[in-house]
């Protein structure tokens, strides 16, 4: 097979539902389809009269609407537009490219043909994303014990608000939560928080480290509070826990500190969520674990789906799930091999980085390591990538059919190398570049030395 239809070949045989396709029947699809690349703002077809085609998303994003910028969600790399080939395509819909956007296309009725003898792949062909993903929901029943989307903090901040000085002693600051029994303490500077103590924080940082309990409060206090107003959700909530590793949230209306609210008490509104689960993955003391923990993130999306989130909700919350997994897998890395020889930062790029991901999204990471480096230090950073990447596909995350990951030696360089990709890239813009612009252009740290 030629280098560029074994690229397409590769690239769909890891993306479902074509991966359960046998051998002979991908070969035929990967010969019978074209490529297209759209530049941004760029109609999808460019021709009205084009036959209802399927399109496979090698790079780029796309959006589709109904009627007036009615917007009915959006595509990423290694996602399917099936809209076309739906029975009950709406007249109205269109799509356009939201970036410069590579596809690999097929007609529908060509595609049909092809896999004629598998229904499972002729259902995703016929039917849109929405509808399979209702009718997931619907098999699986689970409706929501309440919306959370419509429940505000500052209406569960009912109890009574404890506060104290930062200089109070840490034994008392803890007394005066015992007979209060609260699990945190705001401590105040005239009418302005100063800090927060959680019962976490005078465990971690008192008892395990032997600080005498007369010191005070403020030498143990998070100084850096992530806080929410009172007319927020409790889903923003849910995603500023999530994303931000916190367990307390400290409430503010225009009056000033109205309370605190707690993981607990968005528990008790809602019984599944992405809070629990990042929780539950950093506790994971095993790839074993790690992966019985993934197994959720599917019910969680189509769960906050059922609740009306919207791509935006969704995407940050299974983005927060992916990046706790990642960061647990790093530290378990570390466990095995040791403190790292020179600094480094694990990146995502792509949807990770823009917090766009869904639960079965691939993998798009890399290492960015100090200049420091020195000949066989690359050994501990390969085990590193090879650790991590393995990992996050045990739990679900394919590896990347570009292979843009870490455990690739391209993706695994020093910051002055990195420097020189980048450069390059912005000025030489040839076909290539491009391609790799639109991946690390999106790029954010998730574990190391930002």
């Amino acid at each position: 097979m030629e280098i560029e239809l074994q690229e397409i070949h590769d690239f769909i045989a890891a993306i479902p539902p074509f991966d359960r396709l046998q051998d002979d029947i991908l070969n035929a699809l990967t010969t019978a389809i074209s490529i297209q690349y759209v530049r941004r703002g760029g109609d999808i077809p460019a021709d009205k009269d084009t036959p209802p085609t399927l399109h496979i998303l090698r790079q780029g994003a796309i959006a589709m609407y109904s009627g007036k910028d009615n917007l009915m969600g959006m595509l990423g790399e290694g996602d399917i537009c099936t809209s076309f080939c739906a029975a009950d395509v709406m007249p109205d819909f269109y799509v356009k490219a939201t970036e410069d956007t590579l596809l690999y296309s097929i007609p529908c009725d060509q595609l049909s043909k092809l896999v004629e003898q598998d229904e499972s792949v002729l259902h995703f062909i016929r039917h849109s994303a929405a509808q399979r993903l209702k009718e997931a929901v619907s098999d699986m029943q689970e409706q929501s014990s309440s919306n959370l989307l419509h429940t505000y903090a500052g209406d569960i901040c009912r109890g009574e608000l404890v506060t104290a000085s930062p200089d109070i002693s840490i034994q008392d600051g803890a007394r005066l939560m015992s007979e209060h029994g609260v699990s945190s303490l705001i401590l105040m500077e005239g009418s302005s928080p100063a800090g927060l103590v959680t019962d976490r924080d005078i465990r971690k940082r008192c008892v395990a480290t032997g600080l005498p309990v007369d010191n005070p409060m403020h030498k143990i206090m998070t100084r850096k509070i992530t806080s929410l107003n009172a007319s927020e959700s409790l889903f923003d909530a849910l995603l500023v826990m999530t994303r931000n590793q916190v367990h307390h949230l400290p409430v503010f209306d225009d009056s000033g500190l109205k309370g605190i609210i707690t993981t607990t008490d968005i528990m008790r509104q809602e019984g599944l969520s992405a809070v629990h689960l990042t929780s539950t993955i950093r506790k994971a003391e095993s790839l074993e674990a790690l992966v019985e923990a993934s197994k959720m993130l599917p019910r969680i999306q189509l769960q906050l789906t059922n609740m009306g989130a919207d791509l935006r909700h969704v995407g940050f919350a299974v983005t927060a799930v992916t990046c706790a997994i990642t960061r647990r897998l790093i530290e378990l890395a570390e466990i095995q091999l040791g403190p790292s020889p020179v600094p480094y930062a694990w990146i995502a790029a792509g949807s990770q980085a823009r917090r766009e991901q869904t639960s079965h999204s691939d993998q798009d990471n890399g290492l960015i390591i100090s200049d420091k480096l020195q000949p066989g230090d690359d050994e501990w950073f390969e085990s590193l990538a090879r650790f991590v990447n393995d990992g996050l596909d045990a739990c679900g995350y394919i590896y990347c059919p570009g292979d843009v990951m870490a455990s690739n030696p391209k993706w695994r360089q020093t910051v002055s190398t990195w420097q020189g990709y980048f450069e390059k890239w912005i000025e030489q813009p040839e076909p290539m570049a491009l391609m790799l612009s639109s991946i690390f252009f999106d790029l954010r740290v998730i574990h190391g030395k930002e």
